[in-house]
């Protein structure tokens, strides 16, 4: 399953708000896929914390494009 928000109308602190909603209810295995206005430099760190990968793009034309997962869970 891949989630896409297009979220480059907003002001922030918004996108980050819309982002960290939608993660909360991505399931294993899930993927976002976020349009944003600009780089998303404070989240990037959040997203590894709460365990995330996380993949980022600068856009032609502004913004960015990211796409995050779940890490991959550490095999015994």
């Amino acid at each position: 399953m891949q989630r896409r928000l297009d979220l480059r109308g907003l002001p922030p602190p918004q996108p980050m708000e819309c982002i960290l909603a939608a993660l909360a209810t991505l399931p294993p295995g899930g993927r976002l896929f976020a349009l944003t206005p600009m780089r998303p430099l404070p989240l990037l760190s959040m997203l590894e914390a709460d365990g995330f990968r996380w993949r980022l793009r600068d856009l032609q034309g502004g913004g960015t494009a990211l796409r995050i997962r779940h890490a991959q869970p550490a095999q015994a």
